[in-house]
């Protein structure tokens, strides 16, 4: 599932941190395809980025003070669902 929507299930060591990555604040990086956790809205499981794990604000500045780069695993254990009529 290269180029899919989706993070792919398994463990993972976050690569490198940036306060900012673009416009985005808090980025995780823990994929080689820009995989990350970064704080994003909306936060509800839905798949609108290329498979970003979305944190809220407080809940992600928290985790990236809390990581160590190449040391912290990541752990994706499941798969978002739409929440839309589409199948």
């Amino acid at each position: 599932m290269n180029d899919s929507n989706w993070t792919p299930v398994g463990t993972h060591t976050v690569q490198f941190t940036q306060p900012m990555h673009g416009e985005i604040p808090w980025w995780m990086q823990f994929n080689s395809r820009a995989i990350a956790l970064p704080e994003y809205s909306p936060v509800d499981g839905t798949p609108i980025s290329h498979g970003c794990v979305r944190l809220s604000g407080r809940f992600a500045k928290k985790v990236h003070e809390g990581v160590v780069p190449r040391r912290t695993v990541v752990r994706v254990t499941g798969s978002p669902r739409p929440r839309c009529d589409h199948p």
